[in-house]
């Protein structure tokens, strides 16, 4: 896939994914952005787990202490899996960026309006 063909097949997810949740309404579908999670978890967490209908638990702050001494056990064949072994961090918020040329970047909200919408570009 090309890089405007990346481009492309987000604006399309996500503008579905955006509807869906507009068709479905506020009391059955919750918007969260990673961004939000990673720099923001126990506040995130907390709305997302008020929105579910779940009681809070500090557990949920430290899924890798429970993941290294074995409480939880995760897929070895799931490629994001090594991911989930680390406390929750804002490291890859902006590393899409550097996957992408600059040119393309600076036309990139004219590929994708929601990247602008959503506030990843200017």
């Amino acid at each position: 896939m090309t890089y405007p063909g990346t481009l492309t097949f987000w604006e399309r997810n996500i503008a579905f994914m955006i509807n869906q949740c507009a068709t479905v309404g506020p009391s059955r579908c919750l918007q969260v952005r990673y961004e939000e999670l990673v720099m923001r978890p126990e506040p995130t967490l907390r709305r997302i787990l008020t929105f579910l209908d779940l009681p809070w638990s500090d557990k949920l702050l430290k899924h890798d202490e429970l993941i290294a001494a074995g409480g939880i056990h995760i897929s070895k064949y799931e490629p994001s899996s090594n991911q989930v072994n680390h406390p929750i961090n804002a490291s890859s918020v902006n590393a899409w960026r550097q996957h992408f040329p600059a040119d393309l970047l600076a036309r990139a909200a004219q590929i994708a309006p929601h990247l602008k919408t959503l506030g990843y570009v200017d």
